[in-house]
């Protein structure tokens, strides 16, 4: 998904139509990013430590694939869609599902017009 580059002080917010999170110590001068996270790094319950972050979504499909499912949740301004994979039998799948969290440590940026990889799944610049 991309975001836009808003710079306040020292640090910088990736400002999405589903979110804005916050990178410490960002270095590049890109006014536009291309963000990414792993569907296997998204989850539909609250994860219990405190570089959680909760994204607000719509249920759009449950496909169950057997050993797991995959989730496709749309949402934001531009209604784009996430999916998230989980376990077929995950007792989240039997309740409303209305967004993920996700650990912001395992964003990764990308620069939107080479592809190039600007920072790693921990936030650090590579």
């Amino acid at each position: 998904m991309t975001a836009q580059v808003v710079r306040k002080g020292a640090d910088t917010e990736m400002v999405t139509s589903f979110f804005t999170a916050s990178l410490p110590r960002w270095e590049s001068d890109l006014s536009r990013v291309d963000l990414v996270v792993r569907p296997e790094d998204l989850s539909l319950v609250p994860m219990s430590h405190d570089q959680s972050m909760r994204v607000k979504g719509r249920l759009e499909l449950v496909e169950d694939l057997g050993g797991e499912s995959i989730v496709y949740l749309s949402g934001g301004e531009d209604a784009q869609l996430v999916t998230v994979t989980t376990c077929s039998d995950a007792p989240e799948l039997q309740h409303d599902i209305d967004g993920f969290w996700f650990d912001i440590r395992s964003l990764m940026v990308f620069d939107p017009h080479s592809g190039k990889r600007l920072s790693g799944a921990t936030g650090e610049r590579i």
